[in-house]
């Protein structure tokens, strides 16, 4: 008997046919019937109660989903769910569902969009580095100006969260030529590639006041939000750039833009905001010395190939019972 797995989540038409070609799984597609079911406004309301009705008796029937966004109430509709695999590394959008109080596996979508942010934090130093922003600016106002470049190789570059994005970053960075050094909750673990020294928490001062760039590649726990707040920023070396690629709440982003405001901080990089969109009264905005996009590092045109080769494996690994790849730990929240 096949085992039913629900989808919720657009994929490449090639790859949801790479997906329903593994033996023994059977797809059961609910894009469409979730967001109709999702849908507001008096004139969907109908629609979407028939949606709605429609998803729970679907719902009821999976023993495993593959989701992009959450769906309302999850655990409770899906009974008989044992297994949930998230397109992302991350498991905010998860939160709602109720999941993680059931005895469901979860299971991210870790490493398959890193090499792309890696790429974006690499661009973002050398932008910093060599005054891109400013020169943007001057070009709008016909302005021929030189400033004085920083500097990428021989400089250090601090790497907070040693997943598959930190990895794939300090490969880079070390190809530039910089020092790495690496900070994560275990600094007693396992050798990483291409980092010089590993720090705990307990020496986060010690490793700020090394960096030249600091980067945030870490996930957003109950221990590393507002990790970077204003005493970790005045620990920094005048000079230095932070580069945000993690989450938003990692960063007291009030104290990141006086610490800007002020030039004691070179500039800022940042992908990922506490509020998103970020806010048009934000001071970030107007600051010369912030690069700012819009959650876009993870963005890369083979994304859709690289998830199903994930989701391949694990739905293989699960239809034969093997240990599934990236299974969310609720103890250390990532």
């Amino acid at each position: 008997m096949s085992i039913r797995v629900g989808l919720n989540g657009r994929v490449a038409d090639s790859e949801l046919e790479r997906i329903r070609k593994v033996e023994g799984i059977e797809i059961d597609d609910l894009t469409t019937l979730a967001r109709r079911s999702a849908a507001r406004g008096p004139e969907a309301a109908e629609d979407a109660k028939a949606a709605e009705s429609e998803l729970d008796a679907r719902l009821s029937e999976l023993e495993a989903l593959i989701t992009w966004q959450p769906i309302p109430r999850l655990a409770a509709r899906s009974p008989s769910l044992k297994w949930v695999q998230s397109f992302w590394a991350g498991v905010d959008a998860l939160e709602p569902t109720g999941i993680f109080e059931s005895g469901a596996v979860i299971t991210t979508g870790r490493g398959v969009t890193s090499p792309a942010i890696a790429e974006w934090v690499i661009a973002a130093i050398y932008a910093l580095s060599k005054q891109f922003p400013n020169y943007d600016s001057f070009k709008t106002e016909k302005r021929w100006t030189r400033l004085p470049a920083g500097k990428v190789f021989g400089s250090t570059c601090c790497i907070v969260g040693l997943g598959a994005i930190g990895q794939a970053t300090a490969a880079l960075a070390t190809a530039a030529g910089m020092r790495v050094l690496g900070l994560r909750r275990t600094p007693d673990g396992p050798t990483v590639p291409n980092v010089e020294h590993v720090y705990g928490p307990a020496d986060l001062p010690a490793f700020l006041e090394q960096a030249d760039f600091l980067v945030l590649a870490a996930p957003a726990t109950e221990n590393t939000r507002k990790l970077i707040d204003a005493t970790a920023l005045a620990r920094l070396k005048p000079g230095a750039a932070l580069v945000n690629v993690a989450r938003g709440e990692l960063v007291d982003e009030a104290a990141l833009a006086d610490a800007l405001r002020e030039n004691r901080l070179f500039g800022a990089a940042l992908d990922v905001f506490e509020t998103e969109p970020l806010p048009a009264e934000s001071p970030l905005w107007s600051l010369p010395n912030v690069i700012i996009s819009p959650h876009i590092s993870a963005s890369m045109p083979d994304f859709d190939i690289r998830l199903t080769d994930l989701l391949v494996e694990n739905l293989t690994r699960y239809r034969d019972g093997d240990p599934l790849l990236n299974v969310y730990d609720r103890n250390r929240g990532y």
